[in-house]
């Protein structure tokens, strides 16, 4: 984690990051400081205790799989809440925009708006992929459909955003 943890820490000393990228980096920063944290008191506990290799159970993959499904479905509602705050965020620099006409503004909201349509659309493709899937449960496949609809919803509103942005003209 180190390596990573490394890596982030270069990235978010970049100049050229805007809100969304820096906000995302900041998150995935906080949670990975989070995960290091708790993984060292798991590991702590483990090493504590002592137990029988013949009482230690092989957890069944599928619970792996379905586990994964639900962190997944959770880690995409919440970039989605966050695309929602920016998409308020964007809307007051639009506002911002139709008073300044400034030609730097209106490339970086456009940016910004385009980096939200391609989480929404690779989230979507994955989310197609999945809902193939034959051994899916029936809440399983209802998170994996309200996601694919709550991406829609964001989808149209930063599409209109895009457009009418797109409409302003700039000095």
């Amino acid at each position: 984690m180190t390596g990573v943890k490394t890596h982030l820490e270069h990235e978010l000393k970049r100049t050229d990051l805007n809100f969304l990228e820096k906000f995302n980096l900041d998150e995935i920063t906080a949670t990975l400081n989070v995960l290091t944290k708790e993984l060292t008191e798991v590991q702590k506990h483990v090493k504590a205790v002592e137990s029988d290799e013949v009482d230690v159970a092989i957890p069944n993959p599928d619970e792996f799989r379905n586990e994964f499904d639900r962190l997944l479905i959770h880690m995409t509602e919440e970039q989605f809440a966050k695309l929602e705050q920016a998409l308020a965020h964007l809307s007051h620099q639009v506002t911002e925009l139709e008073k300044s006409k400034s030609k730097e503004l209106k490339a970086q909201i456009l940016r910004e708006i385009s980096i939200g349509l391609d989480f929404i659309d690779s989230a979507k493709g994955h989310f197609e992929r999945e809902l193939k899937r034959a051994d899916l449960n029936l809440a399983e496949k209802f998170n994996f459909e309200s996601a694919l609809s709550t991406g829609a919803v964001l989808h149209k509103d930063l599409t209109a955003l895009a457009t009418k942005v797109k409409a302003i003209e700039t000095k």
